[in-house]
């Protein structure tokens, strides 16, 4: 028969799993509502905002129409709801190019004053947000704050500037960029060029004289070089030669101006790549093969031909490329039937020529 002690150890012990048990019920069904207020609040917000949105876009379309003043538009936006419009005019310009972008910049302007305090907030994404937006919808009056959050302390709010100023309606300022390139040292700097490239061709001025400007930093006339290639500028072909007859001890710029001159080059500018085929650094031998398989003639083969055999695979895989572009598919042929050593690069390279 259990003693008294022992009952009411076992008693006690029931009492607190019941407690136990009942907080938890209690911890759940407290967890349960809050899920559901948040859940009708998020409803309800999505839905103020979308009667919000309905109403903006009603009146903005029929200020854009002609149909309605830009007053109607002022008038329709309380002061409580300006950020949030701001936002939905960022999105709606996004859908919208020429005279129709324009014109939401202009409707835009009353507005923007409300972000200024971002552009100086503790937060960086607060202030990378107010450069956005403000070189979306307000560049020409917000213009000098965007050039100076080039200098800004956070890297993200340097990008986001970089970004504004390279847009195709103001490619003048692809320079201001070009100057503060060497603040992006961890960024790709194919990213880099092909942000520069989205500049437009109106940019090309500026391009071409930071990858002919000796004094510039050489990792920025490589991205110069690049963003050129993407562009397509024939004439950016001439200062890439000027390069290869420069310094010898930058393989970065080297490359890229070969890979310039391979695209965008003409038969006269095989000459300057010639030397480089002889290259210490297996990069610039890689691409000064692949500028003679585009632009180089006849004589050029045998040089083509040795590349193959070089120490580095990246070197032979741009020689057998090389040879496809210089239309000398025979030697590859006979690369495989005499079971050369990289036999399978070969092979690998002729069958990408057939699947085209």
């Amino acid at each position: 028969m259990p003693s008294p002690l022992s009952l009411a150890s076992q008693e006690w012990v029931f009492r607190a799993l019941a407690l136990g048990v009942g907080i938890l019920a209690l911890a759940m069904l407290v967890f349960a509502v809050v899920v559901i207020v948040l859940r009708l609040k998020h409803a309800r917000t999505a839905r103020d905002w979308a009667q919000r949105e309905a109403r903006w876009e009603a009146t903005l379309l029929a200020v854009l129409a002609g149909d309605a003043a830009p007053q109607s538009l002022r008038d329709d936006v309380r002061q409580s709801e300006r950020r949030d419009f701001i936002e939905y005019l960022v999105r709606f310009a996004r859908r919208v190019k020429g005279r129709e972008r324009e014109q939401l910049q202009e409707l835009a302007a009353p507005f923007l004053a409300v972000l200024e305090p971002d552009l100086s907030h503790r937060r960086a994404d607060r202030r990378a947000r107010a450069v956005q937006t403000l070189g979306d919808l307000g560049f020409v009056r917000y213009q000098e704050p965007v050039i100076a959050a080039l200098d800004d302390e956070a890297p993200l709010v340097r990008m986001i500037a970089a970004r504004a100023l390279t847009r195709p309606e103001h490619p003048d300022q692809v320079g201001l960029v070009l100057e503060k390139l060497h603040l992006f040292p961890t960024w790709s700097p194919n990213f880099l060029a092909a942000m520069l490239a989205d500049a437009g061709m109106a940019a090309v001025p500026a391009l071409r004289a930071a990858l002919g400007d000796p004094a510039r930093e050489a990792p920025v006339r490589a991205i110069a070089a690049t963003a050129l290639t993407y562009l397509g500028d024939l004439e950016a072909a001439d200062v890439a030669v000027t390069v290869l007859g420069g310094r010898h001890d930058v393989p970065d710029l080297l490359a890229s101006s070969l890979r310039l001159i391979a695209k965008l080059g003409r038969p006269e500018h095989a000459a300057a790549v010639r030397p480089l085929i002889d290259s210490g650094h297996f990069a610039v031998r890689a691409a000064a093969i692949s500028a003679l398989g585009a632009i180089g003639g006849p004589d050029d083969l045998a040089a083509i031909r040795e590349g193959y055999d070089d120490a580095s695979p990246w070197v032979a895989m741009h020689a057998a490329r090389a040879l496809v572009d210089a239309g000398d598919v025979r030697s590859l042929e006979e690369i495989v039937a005499r079971r050369h050593s990289r036999a399978s690069l070969a092979i690998q390279v002729l069958s990408e020529l057939e699947e085209e």
